[in-house]
């Protein structure tokens, strides 16, 4: 099991581009301030509350569960959208199914850290 400031800082890195390593901008994820975050991160505090693990899981797709206790699956799986019955292949473009099949060669923490670059959700 790993510790607060380990988890913590695997969150904190992934975040995208410019926000990376940066604890003001997990602080405005959590919901917490800046100097809380650097608690976590420098072992100070070793338990996260459950609103700023929840405001974390909510807009970063981390498992609040994962955050508090270093336990379970490390994301949340969103809730599946529906999809048609039998979705025509032929009416998606080669380009588009090349990509998908590379994206399903990516580990799950690179395919989550992709969808928070573009901004949507994991399935």
């Amino acid at each position: 099991m790993s510790t607060l400031a380990e988890r913590a800082d695997e969150i904190s890195r992934a975040m995208p581009g410019p926000l990376r390593g940066k604890k003001r901008e997990l602080a405005a994820v959590a919901g917490c301030t800046a100097g809380l975050v650097s608690q976590w991160l420098n072992g100070q505090t070793i338990s996260i509350g459950y609103e700023f693990a929840k405001n974390i899981e909510r807009k970063l797709g981390y498992s609040a569960d994962w955050l508090i206790n270093g336990k379970g699956q490390k994301f949340v799986m969103a809730q599946s959208k529906s999809v048609p019955a039998s979705p025509c292949v032929d009416d998606i473009p080669p380009m588009v199914l090349e990509l998908a099949s590379r994206l399903m060669l990516l580990s799950e923490e690179k395919l989550h850290a992709l969808s928070i670059l573009v901004g949507m959700k994991l399935k």
